[in-house]
């Protein structure tokens, strides 16, 4: 995921957010790519089929497409999704720290992917910014919710509202502002508030910052 990463920003997919959140309230239901048939027990065809019950799921990719055209690059798949509330992001199979770009796509299309893949994806995308299927378990329950959330405007906005998006950013970013508060915490007047020091960063009072 972190390769996938490459330089974007919390502050690419605010964009994202912004204009899906400001613009003209979007129509089309759920946007989805479909290409690769080795998908894992095939569960991303089956839940397509399973969501295309309450809607229809728009596809443009190789498999079962709906679309009549099929869209190819990953500039061509954000355009694709931008006029959708909701978008498919399932990766090929749920192997831990197997992640592509496709939740990263769907985000930076200022819609709410709908994904399945890698279990640890929550130590990189913010969980309140997606909608995570793990397996046929909770197959109806997460499309009840798809539903609900297609239903409730104020749900849904919820998702395109979130203060960030990558919580590797995030943290870098308050890693920085614990190093600013230490030092100034140091360079107090007050000698005896001066010997303090934020144990939950910095043990000694060299100022390191955890990687």
């Amino acid at each position: 995921m972190l390769e996938c990463l490459g330089d974007l920003k919390n502050r690419d997919f605010k964009e994202a957010q912004r204009k899906a959140l400001k613009g003209p309230k979007r129509q089309k239901f759920c946007g989805a790519v479909l290409n690769n048939e080795t998908n894992l027990n095939h569960f991303r065809e089956k839940f397509v089929k399973e969501l295309s019950k309450y809607k229809n799921v728009d596809n443009a990719g190789e498999i079962d497409n709906n679309m009549g055209f099929k869209v190819k690059t990953k500039e061509e798949k954000i355009k694709f999704f931008s006029n959708y509330k909701f978008s498919i992001a399932f990766e090929k199979n749920t192997a831990e720290g197997y992640a592509t770009d496709h939740i990263l796509n769907s985000l930076m299309a200022g819609t709410v992917p709908i994904y399945y893949g890698d279990y640890l994806i929550d130590e990189y995308i913010n969980p309140d910014a997606y909608i995570l299927v793990r397996n046929d378990i909770d197959l109806q329950d997460k499309i009840d919710y798809i539903k609900q959330a297609d239903k409730d405007d104020e749900l849904y906005r919820k998702f395109l509202s979130q203060d960030f998006v990558l919580l590797d950013d995030n943290i870098i970013k308050k890693r920085k502002k614990d190093e600013r508060d230490y030092w100034s915490h140091i360079f107090r007047p007050d000698k005896y508030d001066a010997r303090r020091i934020d144990k939950t960063y910095y043990k000694t009072r060299s100022c390191k910052i955890k990687q």
